[in-house]
């Protein structure tokens, strides 16, 4: 591994002065960025992946969409068509992406749409739904050319991008100083009882700067659902699993479900990997070869949103929703994000 590292280190290097020198250019006024006449948030990370985006989308809609009329935009990872969708009930995966048929799935009414082009997609998104008072951008920390009002910047506590460098090398999409572009930061993935010495370490290292507030938060993990019918599963100990993922960091996910399970498989994918026939059968093989008549498969919610495939019907598979919690100063965040949408310190 280390000899990988010196091998692609000037690569690292490139890809880091093309970086800074757009950065440059951004901050110096030469590239636009546009600013709307409407709040918009904006949550993404420095590294390539595996920050807990989704459920921290997810907390931001249930936090608002009560008393705000919002959306959200995505650039639609992996999906095959181009330009601007506004998600509706027969939208797919292959058409908006996994995660943003997720969120139209998960809250029915609220607009989801995708499109690279962000600027674009905020412009037509207020076209489509005119009495839009907030716009959450999930993804975008490096579109540079919107100019987001409250900017949340995410760091996986077991991989925070002050121990990581620049892709290929590491897995930053750029230079660690990105994290001054923040208005908050918060540290995903925590173990629930970190210690406050760890947190004081972060945030040191952090080193956040007077405007810049630092929160944590852990995964909470919600009862298994049917694919099919949505409903619940209780484990026992007794029974087998298999576990198909397609996600950054599954780790966590594993090391989970493995106290919940007499045995469990794991199949692993790349990150939005899109299920084949070929997948299929070899799911299938590992799951029939599985011991015990007591068995299922397991994947995540971001999965399921693409497994379309006919041959998966009639297997027993369940999937895990997640939500994230707060270690503390839940109040707090909520105040700040709830002001910003409010007008009170619109920035």
């Amino acid at each position: 591994m280390d000899f990988l590292r010196i091998l692609t280190f000037p690569f690292a290097l490139i890809f880091g002065l093309v970086v800074w020198i757009r950065n440059g250019l951004f901050n110096a006024g030469i590239l636009a960025s546009k600013k709307f006449d409407l709040p918009v948030i904006l949550v993404g990370n420095l590294s390539m992946g595996g920050t807990g985006k989704s459920p921290h989308i997810e907390y931001l809609v249930k936090l608002l969409q009560k008393d705000h009329s919002i959306a959200t935009l995505s650039r639609g990872y992996g999906r095959r068509s181009k330009g601007f969708l506004l998600a509706n009930n027969t939208s797919t995966a292959e058409e908006m992406g996994d995660e943003p048929l997720q969120f139209s799935k998960k809250f029915p009414g609220l607009p989801v749409a995708v499109d690279a082009n962000r600027t674009n997609g905020i412009d037509k998104l207020r076209r489509h739904v005119p009495q839009l008072e907030a716009i959450l951008l999930d993804d975008a920390y490096q579109h540079r050319k919107v100019k987001a009002g409250l900017s949340i910047l995410l760091t996986d506590h077991t991989h925070p991008y002050f121990r990581d460098f620049l892709f290929p090398v590491g897995n930053l999409r750029e230079w660690r100083s990105g994290k001054k572009r923040a208005d908050i930061i918060v540290v995903t993935k925590c173990p629930k009882s970190i210690k406050e010495s760890e947190k004081a370490e972060f945030i040191r290292k952090i080193s956040p700067a007077s405007h810049q507030n630092v929160f944590f938060t852990y995964l909470k993990y919600s009862s298994l659902l049917s694919l099919s019918d949505g409903t619940p599963f209780r484990t026992n100990q007794n029974q087998s699993a298999l576990l198909v993922t397609g996600i950054a960091s599954p780790g966590m996910l594993y090391a989970y479900l493995k106290q919940n399970f007499k045995k469990l498989d794991h199949i692993s994918y790349d990150d939005h990997h899109e299920y084949s026939d070929g997948d299929f059968e070899k799911i299938r093989g590992s799951f029939l070869n599985l011991p015990g008549a007591s068995k299922i498969i397991i994947t995540t919610e971001k999965d399921a949103m693409r497994m379309s495939n006919p041959g998966f019907a009639g297997l027993p598979i369940y999937y895990l929703p997640i939500e994230i919690g707060f270690i503390d100063r839940e109040e707090e965040f909520n105040r700040r994000v709830k002001n910003f949408v409010s007008g009170k310190n619109v920035q």
